[in-house]
């Protein structure tokens, strides 16, 4: 197989649901030569089928960046089987893909049939982006699978955060701003369920660094309390020590327009935020459910330097 002389660079954000993922990605796209994908596993699903919102406001149809996107990688919107597609991806979207391979032959037929497709998209975001590196914040660990499938090379940075605050956050009602034609909520996941999913997700991407795969691991507490220093470092990690990160001001950060597909409803910001740790947990979290969660995730807590 010829080297490909110019092999796409991304970065993949893995981690668990609620884990400040969106941040992190958003935070990324602000560096110079980044762009933020948002979730792009579910960009066919959520963006092409059901024309959900792009991070800049516009419908995903109506956003010019990815109109451009979609002439260039497909020559257009209408050009695609989006029912194969749907297909190729409900079969390739399982975690028996972290190691880039397969555990029945047809599911093989299926990544070699669906990697293209996220080869041309992820080669239409870099021309029409302009920018070297593209960042996906999935978070699915099958997704560095899908990405390494392309040729792409994949760098992974998982952020980590307290299950315990994994497990609150996931009792908050948030309304899916996304879904523009109706009003509709993320869903809400009892605590065991949630510690249950959290070890999972470590687990999968431990998987990931023993295969080989780059891995850097990120404390969401760590990117909250000192954004600025917490970001060089997945910077330097990255091989860019040297960034511009002009955009951070101690805990202000100025965003501009994104054009992420999919994530947490905070890609929607706009202007100067405020990041700030969000403890909430530790004083309003029910005692009985806070001691299960540390009981099911005791021995990671441990490993990334959480008290029980």
């Amino acid at each position: 197989m010829p080297v490909d002389p110019h092999p796409l660079d991304v970065v993949f954000v893995a981690g668990a649901g609620r884990s400040g993922t969106t941040l992190l990605d958003l935070l990324l796209g602000q560096v110079p030569g980044f762009f933020s994908c948002g979730e792009l596993a579910y960009v066919w699903s959520r963006s092409f089928r059901e024309n959900q919102l792009c991070g800049c406001g516009e419908t995903f149809r109506a956003c010019p960046f990815w109109t451009e996107v979609a002439d260039r990688a497909f020559g257009g919107f209408d050009r695609l089987d989006l029912d194969a597609i749907d297909g190729l991806a409900a079969r390739v979207h399982r975690n028996r893909y972290l190691a880039g391979r397969v555990l029945a032959p047809d599911d093989g037929r299926a990544l070699l049939a669906y990697a293209p497709y996220v080869s041309r998209l992820l080669r239409a975001i870099r021309a029409v982006s302009g920018c070297e590196v593209l960042v996906d914040s999935t978070k699915e660990p099958f997704q560095g699978a899908v990405l390494r499938s392309t040729g792409a090379r994949v760098e992974v940075v998982h952020l980590v955060r307290d299950a315990r605050a994994v497990a609150f956050s996931w009792q908050r009602r948030k309304v899916r701003t996304e879904i523009h034609w109706k009003r509709e909520e993320m869903e809400v996941y009892p605590p065991r369920r949630v510690a249950l999913h959290w070890d999972k997700r470590l687990l999968q991407v431990e998987a990931l660094r023993l295969l080989g795969v780059p891995v850097q691991t990120v404390r969401y507490e760590d990117l909250v309390s000192d954004p600025a220093s917490t970001l060089r470092r997945v910077l330097a990690g990255l091989g860019r020590p040297r960034a511009d990160l002009s955009f951070l001001d101690g805990h202000r950060v100025t965003l501009g327009v994104n054009h992420t597909v999919s994530g947490n409803p905070m890609r929607f910001s706009r202007g100067e935020i405020t990041v700030a740790p969000d403890t909430e947990w530790q004083s309003s979290m029910d005692p009985k459910q806070r001691a299960l969660v540390t009981a099911l995730g005791l021995p990671w807590l441990l490993r990334h330097r959480y008290r029980p």
